[in-house]
């Protein structure tokens, strides 16, 4: 190879080297440029996937009260006019909050009021919208006076007269009170010995309602709920019932037993069932059967149980049918006694179903329920598909009905009930429920 050929092969493998080398720094850049991309890539991931924290996981677990503003409506006072909520003092403490965060009041999405065990020191969780940095804390505290105002995480402030508080606060999301968290309205948490304190109403009713010590209570526009945690094993769901799609009254036993079914036949029964026979929610013959109670101002009535109710027919029959028996005393004396006459029963023929009929009585069988009425065209509505979303309209899945009651316009008056409403409405339910996490005592409208 002569020298012109070897000069001209190396001019080539010089200019190839520089090439790569220019492609290199061209790449360089490029590869930095996707570097960072995938390192902000992974902070929003690593933000994304870490949990927003709010004021209610702060609640240390030895608080013995607390009272939660969950979202700006509540803050913003939306249930004031809520009658069996007494918030004189819940509001006074709400008025002091914004006092002491001035401007930043409007910036808050949450307040948490709490007190903790052996101290009677309210103490305060605000979750701030943005960020509180240290200049805008620390012209807040300079406007406090023997209070201390902490950060516990960028959004969360403390707000306390204990300033050794701070340091005994952690984010618990597994702590005792989450089972009982609503992320909106009001929610309490207090003993039964200082219900009277925030609640209105008859002591009496909560008495027979709430057996358990600590009480939690849920406020979210239309519905008020007393519960307690734990699941109470229920044996009956009042939730596979039919019930008319017209009703206006409604009361249902599943144990009438007990304090709280003696609250509803002593005091609610004999107010709103007053066409029913005189006195038939007291009858012994009614003691062991789950029973579901309706009534027309017509003076219809329906009643539903999983028993058969031509059992307990004769207790609803305007003549009854007697008949002499023979019988002794213990001392082998014969007397001929008064006894009821058997019921003839007269099968109905309505296609497809099971029915009967005696004197003015008609009972129908349907699916696992007898249902026992004065009005043959009433049990046949029962059967009748019909969309009937206002019954039972408390209750979720979930839960399980022990005890309910729904009532008309007229009867929240007669009953006094009118307290709870905010505002005027046509119907309420009242339910006793249990679920999976806790049971209790809900009103809804």
């Amino acid at each position: 190879m002569d020298f012109l050929s070897i000069a001209k092969s190396q001019e080539q493998t010089h200019e190839q080297s520089f090439l790569q080398r220019l492609k290199l720094q061209k790449l360089q850049p490029l590869k930095y440029l996707v570097a960072l991309v995938f390192v902000i890539f992974l902070f929003f991931i690593w933000f994304s996937l870490k949990p927003s924290l709010s004021a209610f996981d702060f609640v240390p677990q030895d608080a013995n009260f607390y009272w939660q503003w969950a979202d700006k409506s509540a803050i913003a006072g939306d249930f004031d006019t809520f009658g069996a909520l007494a918030q004189e003092t819940s509001q006074a403490q709400l008025s002091q909050v914004n006092s002491l965060l001035q401007d930043a009041k409007s910036l808050a999405e949450e307040i948490v009021w709490f007190k903790v065990i052996g101290s009677e020191a309210d103490n305060f969780l605000v979750k701030i919208r943005g960020t509180l940095s240290k200049e805008e804390l620390k012209l807040l505290n300079n406007n406090t006076l023997n209070l201390h105002l902490d950060l516990l995480n960028n959004d969360i402030l403390l707000i306390s007269p204990d300033e050794k508080l701070k340091d005994a606060l952690q984010s618990n999301l597994a702590n005792k009170f989450i089972s009982a968290s609503h992320q909106s309205g009001i929610n309490i948490y207090l003993h039964k010995a200082d219900l009277d304190k925030f609640i209105k109403g008859d002591k009496n009713l909560w008495q027979n309602f709430i057996i358990e010590d600590e009480i939690f209570v849920h406020l979210d526009r239309q519905i008020f709920d007393v519960y307690t945690l734990g699941k109470k094993d229920l044996s009956f769901d009042w939730q596979q019932v039919s019930v008319p799609k017209n009703a206006q009254t409604l009361l249902a036993f599943s144990d009438q037993k007990t304090q709280m079914s003696a609250t509803w036949q002593s005091v609610i029964g004999p107010k709103i069932f007053s066409q029913l026979p005189a006195h038939i929610l007291s009858r012994e013959e009614l003691q062991n059967t789950q029973l579901l109670l309706w009534e027309k101002e017509s003076g219809e009535y329906l009643l539903a149980a999983p028993q058969d109710l031509k059992v307990l027919a004769p207790l609803f029959l305007e003549k009854l049918a007697l008949k002499e028996e023979k019988q002794l005393l213990a001392d082998g004396t014969a007397y001929q006694a008064l006894v009821l006459a058997d019921l003839q029963w007269q099968d109905l023929s309505w296609p497809g179903q099971k029915a009967w009929q005696f004197d003015n009585l008609s009972v129908l069988q349907l699916n696992n329920f007898y249902y026992l009425s004065n009005s043959q065209d009433l049990l046949r509505s029962l059967v009748e598909p019909a969309d009937n979303p206002d019954i039972l309209l408390c209750a979720s899945e979930q839960d399980r009905v022990e005890d309910w009651l729904k009532l008309s316009n007229k009867q929240l008056d007669d009953l006094n009930l009118r307290v709870f409403l905010a505002s005027k409405t046509n119907s309420m339910q009242i339910l006793h429920y249990s679920n999976e996490i806790f049971n209790g005592l809900r009103f809804c409208w």
